[in-house]
């Protein structure tokens, strides 16, 4: 639920301290909230790439960039609206264009692209497409602590329009990093969001 609050306290709380990202991810934060304010937030001055970086510091990141970048929406829809921002990064860089054209279009194709990227992106967590059907798609997420609930969410939305595609997401929460996702694609059921 997109309007629900988010306790961003309890869910730093329950991640523990050796769980780590990438550099990218992070440093995209810093980045957006550069060029918005001007200002710079976190505890680095730099974050590399491709080095590891406690999630815990990432997502009090995300928590302070949300409430920058889009203080108007609440923190989920906030989370969400980050990660659909990512998308258009992702596309400008080689990488991104690789993926893309492995996908060609196809929203199935580039889902299981993008999990196995998502898992090469942090020392610990699953994310596997576990069932696949005509025009739906589940992804069950273990272990992703960076609020996948939202964030997993928006990721997933841009991506499908990324690549000329339509659709919903439906969530299932197991817990704040282990969440069941629900991709529709091109024929969104009409009692879901679409997209």
């Amino acid at each position: 639920d997109l309007d629900a609050p988010i306790d961003v306290e309890a869910c730093l709380r329950e991640t523990t301290d050796d769980v780590n990202i990438r550099g990218r991810y992070p440093a995209a934060l810093v980045r957006r909230v550069k060029k918005k304010t001007g200002q710079n937030i976190g505890p680095r001055k730099r974050y590399v790439d491709f080095s590891y970086y406690p999630m815990k510091e990432h997502m009090q990141l995300l928590a302070e960039s949300a409430a920058i970048l889009f203080p108007q929406l609440g923190t989920a829809r906030a989370f969400r609206e980050i990660a659909r921002m990512g998308t258009p990064t992702l596309r400008s860089s080689m990488v991104g264009k690789v993926l893309h054209n492995l996908a060609g279009g196809n929203t199935f194709a580039g889902l299981s692209l993008v999990t196995k990227g998502d898992c090469v992106s942090r020392d610990r967590g699953t994310a596997r497409v576990s069932k696949q059907g005509d025009g739906f798609a589940s992804v069950k997420l273990r272990k992703i602590y960076d609020f996948p609930n939202t964030v997993h969410v928006g990721i997933f939305e841009a991506g499908m329009v990324d690549l000329g595609n339509s659709g919903s997401v439906e969530v299932r929460v197991h817990s704040h990093c282990d969440v069941d996702l629900k991709l529709y694609v091109d024929r969104a059921p009409a009692t879901r969001s679409s997209i």
